[in-house]
Order: structure tokens, then C-alpha cells, then sequence
């Protein structure tokens, strides 16, 4: 917390309980004794305490603050850190460094990593099955739809019925049944 911190910090307290007596000189001895914890875990303990009782003290408030990042601790999956193992002074440091961001309500890194690069384009399995996908749609597509109620022909994509918009795949028998005329021929 900033000295600046800590007046917004007394300015806090004071509508919260206005009762309680702060001064020109109090924002210096707060920052003093609450200068290491972080301005919006101290609000939110201001607002704890001073649902209880009418005066705030900076001790109440550290000791909110203290489970306030002790809750969070609890509620917080274990994750490892993402460095070897077997190298432990550098795993204790990054798992130290992962519960002190967790604490202090932090991420310390993302639930879900990121993907491909931007520009990179789509992955080698996507291409390989998008290719697949596209060579069975031209053949299905060779035959008209075999499915009674769809009025799609040869060359035309196949519709769920008579007055529906094309479908963006096929029917299955439609495949099949260009497959049993490539095989035929």
C-alpha cells in the first residue's frame, strides 16, 4: 500500500464508521502499520470488522487480511509449478511465488494455455481432416441423395427437407451410396 493508499484507506474507514476519530497525522501511522498489505484486501476487511463492531483498528485489519489470504489459500486447487522437479530450490521458489500471487488474488498463470500463434495457421490433424471432410462431401456429392424426403441432386448439397436450407454436411446413405457407385465403376 502507497502512503496515497493509506488515506483512501482512512477516508474508507471513516464512512464506513463515523464515529471513529481519524486525524491529519492517522493515514501516516496506518501506512506504518498496514503499508505491506495491499489496499483492496484492507477494504475488504474494513468492511468485515466494521460489520461487528463500530471502530476500526489497523490490528483487526491485518488479522482480517490474514484470513482473507488464508481463504483464498484454501479455495485455490494445488497446481505444480510449471518448472522440473528435480531441480528444488527452483521449485520451491516458483511454488512460493505461485501461493503468494494466489494469496494475494493473483492468477499466477492462465487455466487454460493459449493456443497456436497468431498467423500460424491451422494445425497439421485440422488440415488432414478438413481434406478428408471436403474429398467425402465432392463424392457424396457426385450422386443424388438417396433419402426420399431430401430433394438434393447430383451437385447440389442435401437439405433436411424439401423447403429447409442446405445442410453443411450430407446424409450418411448418400455417402454410401456414392462409395458403392465409385467401387462399381
Amino acid at each position: 500500500m502507497t502512503p496515497i493508499e493509506a488515506v483512501v484507506l482512512c477516508r474508507y474507514v471513516k464512512a464506513c464508521c463515523p464515529q471513529q476519530q481519524i486525524d491529519e497525522y492517522t493515514p501516516d501511522a496506518w501506512h506504518d502499520l498496514l503499508g505491506d498489505l495491499a489496499l483492496d484486501d484492507c477494504k475488504a476487511a474494513v468492511v468485515q470488522v466494521a460489520r461487528r463492531q463500530p471502530f476500526v483498528a489497523p490490528a483487526e485489519i491485518r488479522e482480517e487480511v490474514r484470513q482473507i489470504r488464508n481463504d483464498r489459500l484454501e479455495a485455490a486447487p494445488e497446481s505444480p509449478p510449471p518448472v522440473d522437479p528435480n531441480r528444488e530450490a527452483d521449485y520451491r521458489r516458483a511454488l512460493t511465488e505461485i501461493r503468494y500471487a494466489v494469496a494475494g488474488g493473483r492468477m499466477p498463470f492462465r487455466a487454460i494455455e493459449g493456443g497456436r500463434a497468431r498467423g500460424a495457421g491451422p494445425s497439421k490433424t485440422w488440415r488432414e481432416t478438413r481434406s478428408s471432410e471436403d474429398a467425402d462431401r465432392t463424392l457424396a456429392q457426385t450422386v443424388p441423395c438417396p433419402v426420399e424426403w431430401c430433394p438434393a441432386r447430383a451437385g447440389e448439397p442435401c437439405r433436411s427437407g424439401p423447403l429447409a436450407a442446405p445442410m453443411t454436411g450430407w446424409h450418411p446413405s448418400r455417402l454410401m451410396a456414392a462409395r458403392t457407385e465409385a467401387e462399381a465403376s
